[in-house]
């Protein structure tokens, strides 16, 4: 017997040794897929895409990257830095260089736009969990400080999972997308084929802007 057919109810009944043979092939399928998963991972592990330092403990090589959500992970914890500026957009026009120019302190540009209280302590709680000595730290505030809820809320998405000292929840979040495109510019960069983003995290979003102003009413 090879196979029985049901031509009323459309239906195909396999033979006993087809139904073992799907069996092996999900089970080997499923192998495969679970030690593939698995190697990406612990890759990930090993690359550090966000260069958090969190599980391999390397020096702060720098990252690729041009969102400061997940970038200033690695610019927070960079020890080349003894000073900060927090904030959102209204903060980060606040040259870096200049300030450090100034003053005896080294600073790096931690504000990123669209943020609010919430977000950035938590970004000056990983800043300061990972210097010893801080010279100075400048808070650009806005309205969104002026708020009454205690539970501060979050004014968009923001990767917390990624400033916490929750290990587990770190690695819980570690395998997305996201992750292994970084993991590439990581490995890019690590070969000397890619330049770092700016370490201060300086950028002047007025350059080469062209602005419209309304004409005056009078």
């Amino acid at each position: 017997m090879t196979r029985v057919s049901d031509f009323r109810s459309g239906t195909t009944e396999l033979t006993a040794n087809e139904a073992r043979a799907w069996r092996r092939f999900d089970i080997r399928f499923g192998a495969s897929l679970a030690v593939l998963s698995a190697a990406i991972f612990l890759l990930l592990l090993f690359i550090d895409p966000y260069d958090s330092g969190r599980l391999m403990h390397y020096g702060t090589l720098g990252v690729v990257d041009e969102n400061p959500r997940t970038a200033d992970v690695s610019r927070a914890r960079d020890q080349a830095f003894d000073a900060a500026i927090f904030g959102n957009s209204r903060g980060q026009m606040l040259d870096p260089a200049q300030l450090s120019a100034e003053t005896n302190f080294k600073f790096v540009q931690l504000t990123i736009p669209g943020t609010g209280p919430r977000e950035q302590l938590s970004l000056l709680d990983w800043f300061v969990r990972h210097h010893h000595h801080i010279g100075a730290i400048i808070f650009v505030t806005d309205p969104a400080w002026c708020t009454q809820d205690a539970a501060l809320p979050e004014l968009n998405p923001f990767p917390f999972w990624l400033y916490s000292d929750n290990t587990i929840n770190y690695l819980r979040n570690l395998f997305r997308t996201e992750a292994l495109t970084r993991a590439w510019r990581r490995t890019l960069l690590w070969l000397g084929l890619r330049h770092r983003s700016r370490p201060d995290g300086y950028w002047d979003y007025e350059i080469d802007r062209k602005w419209a102003f309304p004409p005056s009413p009078h």
